[in-house]
């Protein structure tokens, strides 16, 4: 009876161990090396650094100004920094070229869009009458869009193609209010509205053949948003009631609920307000508001049931006030791009993991 008792503690003491040590591994396998994107332009003779795309091998794509504020596109990649020779705001990358636009009259604020493929620079044209033109990204189809307001500042979108400018009226939700907080290369968008009995709804919605789904919470909730759309279809958001319980988790295409993990209770009373992932399914929890010893935390979700402190994986985190404050962007290999409380822009780029 001894030994049956001796080998299940033996067992049991193992067992941990195990887990332990899965965990301890989980955790080394992200490991991140913090770069000021600020400190970067600075030491290129630019003031700073505006990120706003982070691309596969670690490219970030944004603006960078000179001591006068001008900008110009800039990428970073893996300790270069290249900035491109048109005055400019970095306007989206894809399909084969940068999107910008041109600050012609700086004066005035006069813009042009244009895309840059290489040392070329091809000039959109802009409609007549229009008090602000510039680019406006890219279609699902891979055509740019050009973005306008008139004097009333009552936009309208256009979509060049062969040669012509033609209105941009994107298959809307049919419903009575929303929000769209994410969007894939599939055209597919996702977002939150309220239902007539004043429950929050997160949806998915197909821009090129209408379909809509409205994404349920769980059972346990009456409240859900949707807050991310991946490259596989899948919606990641929140479960939640607005008494504190926040389960994260992802919709499938299907629109059936997996819970990656629960905030908002005694033993983790994290409150958030913003989700990323990619198409691995890593899941980034940001924009955290409460308790306030976690407030500008940021938590990565690997796997289900499982968060660690983003800070505690960054080998070279900088002090100062929410270094990790708000997360922007994220791609399928793990790095991370975002700004801290002072505005100063930073790339975490993930370390020691292949992809």
């Amino acid at each position: 009876m001894k030994n049956a008792t001796f080998m299940k503690y033996l067992f049991v003491g193992l067992l941990a161990l195990s887990l332990l040590c899965s965990g301890s591994a989980q955790a080394q396998e992200y490991r991140y090396r913090y770069v000021s994107l600020d400190e970067v332009a600075q030491s290129n003779g630019f003031t700073n650094f505006d990120a706003s795309v982070v691309k596969g091998s670690g490219r970030v794509y944004g603006t960078v100004y000179d001591d006068a504020g001008l900008p110009r596109i800039a990428i970073y990649a893996h300790g270069a920094l290249t900035v491109l020779e048109p005055i400019a705001f970095f306007g989206g990358v894809g399909y084969g070229a940068i999107g910008a636009s041109l600050l012609i009259d700086p004066e005035n604020f006069v813009l042009e869009p244009a895309l840059l493929r290489g040392n070329k620079v091809e000039p959109l044209p802009c409609p007549p009458d229009v008090f602000l033109c510039f680019f406006g990204g890219f279609a699902a189809s891979g055509d740019p869009l050009v973005d306008t307001f008139d004097a009333d500042f009552n936009e309208t979108l256009f979509v060049y193609d062969k040669g012509q400018l033609t209105p941009y009226i994107p298959v809307q939700p049919p419903l009575d209010n929303f929000d769209i907080t994410g969007a894939n290369k599939h055209d597919i968008v996702c977002g939150r509205t309220v239902d007539e009995s004043g429950n929050h709804r997160g949806f998915w919605f197909n821009r090129r053949n209408g379909e809509l789904k409205l994404l349920d919470p769980l059972a346990t909730e009456p409240h859900s948003w949707a807050m991310d759309i991946n490259n596989r279809d899948q919606v990641l958001g929140y479960s939640f009631s607005f008494s504190g319980i926040e389960r994260i988790g992802v919709w499938s295409r299907e629109g059936k609920f997996k819970t990656y993990f629960v905030e908002g209770t005694p033993e983790f009373p994290t409150i958030s307000n913003r989700l990323l992932f990619n198409d691995n399914n890593l899941i980034l929890i940001t924009l955290v508001t409460s308790p306030a010893a976690e407030r500008d935390n940021t938590y990565l979700v690997p796997k289900p049931g499982v968060r660690y402190n983003l800070a505690d994986l960054v080998e070279n985190l900088p002090a100062g006030p929410g270094p990790l404050w708000w997360i922007v962007g994220l791609n399928n290999h793990g790095d991370i791009i975002g700004f801290n409380r002072n505005s100063e822009d930073f790339l975490l780029e993930r370390i020691g993991a292949d992809n």
